[in-house]
C-alpha cells in the first residue's frame, strides 16, 4: 500500500490549502480493502487528514452513499477493538457523519 510511504504527520503540508472529496473517498477505499494489520496506522491517517485545511468544508459536501464508505471503515476499526468509542465518536463528528 503506497499510502504507507507517506508521512501521516506531514498531510498537512502534503496537501496545503484543501483536499478534495474525491481523493478522501479514495483513500478511504483503499484502507477498506487493506484494514487488516494496518489499523493504527489508519487511525494516525484519517485522524491527520482532518487536520489538512478546509477539511471541514470538504466532508460537508459528502453525499449519504459518499458517506456510507467512509462509516465502513470506521466501523470495522472499532468492532475489531482498534478504535476505542470515545475516538470512534470523535471521527463521526470530525467527518460529519451520524449514528
Amino acid at each position: 500500500m503506497i499510502l504507507k510511504s507517506l508521512d501521516v504527520n506531514n498531510l498537512p503540508e502534503i496537501f496545503k490549502d484543501s483536499i478534495e472529496i474525491v481523493m478522501i473517498l479514495e483513500i478511504f477505499l483503499v484502507f477498506m480493502g487493506n484494514h487488516e494489520g494496518n489499523e493504527a496506522f489508519i487511525i494516525n491517517f484519517i485522524r491527520n487528514l482532518t487536520k489538512i485545511k478546509r477539511f471541514d468544508i470538504a466532508v460537508s459536501f459528502l453525499l449519504a452513499k459518499e458517506k456510507l464508505i467512509i462509516q465502513g471503515l470506521l466501523d470495522k476499526l472499532q468492532e475489531t477493538q482498534f478504535l476505542e468509542e470515545n475516538e470512534y465518536k470523535d471521527f463521526l463528528l470530525l467527518y460529519k457523519l451520524k449514528k
